[in-house]
């Protein structure tokens, strides 16, 4: 029995040997190392986003603030703590116009001798522009140059002066003479 064990024992010692080193010869065939070559375009991509993600980063913050005011669909009362410091509210409103008192803008149509013809023309006028008449005023006006009196036919009053220069612009595009006058 002494026999069988002299050979039993180194030949388990030899099989041990053996599978360990198949072990190992496995485990190193499994794990693969990564090189710097294979890793280095990577990195040089990362590097060459970071502005980018750094800008996004920054921007994450505004872009919450913009969703929470859109969910909110910016309620002015409710604004969020960002934007509640030194408000300053602006009231929109229409300016009262003092009735005579402002020279207001017109444009000149024609001026008459009498006031029949004034108001003809600009009967006529409207029949020729009928477009015009649904956007725009007229109305004859009176005034006296040294010992007679004059009419004029006049569009408007217009907002501003240059409303008025534009309108005179158009007319005379079209072959009536106009001026414009503040009255």
């Amino acid at each position: 029995m002494l026999d069988t064990k002299k050979f039993v024992l180194p030949l388990l010692v030899g099989l041990l040997n053996v599978s360990c080193s198949l072990v190992d010869h496995n485990r190193s065939k499994d794990t693969q190392f990564v090189t710097k070559a294979e890793v280095e375009p990577y990195l040089t991509q990362w590097q060459n986003s970071q502005d980018s993600i750094t800008r996004l980063s920054e921007m994450e913050s505004d872009l919450a603030l913009l969703i929470r005011l859109v969910a909110s669909q910016a309620d002015l009362e409710s604004l969020p703590s960002e934007l509640r410091g030194d408000l300053h509210r602006v009231t929109h409103a229409v300016a009262d116009k003092e009735s005579d008192s402002q020279p207001q803008p017109f444009v000149q149509l024609a001026i008459f001798i009498q006031k029949s013809r004034a108001d003809s023309y600009l009967a006529q006028f409207k029949k020729r522009h009928p477009k015009l008449a649904t956007v725009m005023t007229y109305q004859v006006s009176g005034f006296t140059k040294g010992n007679i009196e004059y009419y004029r036919a006049l569009a408007g009053p217009f907002s501003y002066k240059r409303d008025a220069e534009k309108v005179c612009y158009i007319l005379q595009a079209m072959s009536q003479s106009c001026q414009v006058l503040i009255e």
